[in-house]
C-alpha cells in the first residue's frame, strides 16, 4: 500500500508540527474513506476442438471455476475463457488430456 499527500502552500505557514498534524489527519482520512478492491488476475485461454469434446471441456470449465468469455459451435468448437495465472499450468495439463483439443492462445508460464 501507498499513500501520498500532497499540500499546496495556501499562504499560511503552518510551521513543523502544524505540518505534520495536516499530514496526520489527510492520511487517516484518506484510509479511513478507503475502499478494499481485490482483482485476480487472470489471462484468456483460446482453444478449438471437436463438437464431441464439449462435455469434458465444459466440466473442466466447471471444475476449475473458469469464466466463459465466448463460445462458438459449429462443426468444430472454439472457445474462449479466463483463467487465473496461479491456475494456468494446471488447466493447461487438463485440457491437454481431451483428444482433439488445439490451443490457439494460451499464455506462457
Amino acid at each position: 500500500m501507498l499513500l501520498v499527500v500532497v499540500r499546496y502552500f495556501g499562504g499560511t505557514l503552518l510551521g513543523v508540527s502544524g505540518l505534520i498534524n495536516a499530514y496526520r489527519e489527510a492520511a487517516a482520512d484518506a484510509i479511513r474513506h478507503a475502499v478494499v478492491e481485490t482483482r485476480i488476475s487472470e489471462e484468456t485461454l483460446t482453444l478449438a476442438f471437436p463438437y464431441e469434446a464439449l462435455p469434458r471441456v465444459m466440466k473442466i470449465l466447471k471444475a476449475e471455476n473458469l469464466t466463459q468469455r465466448s463460445l462458438q459451435q459449429y462443426e468444430s468448437c472454439r472457445l474462449e475463457m479466463a483463467v487465473r495465472l496461479a491456475d494456468i499450468p494446471r488447466v493447461r495439463e487438463l485440457l491437454e488430456s481431451i483428444p482433439g483439443v488445439a490451443f490457439l492462445s494460451f499464455p506462457q508460464q
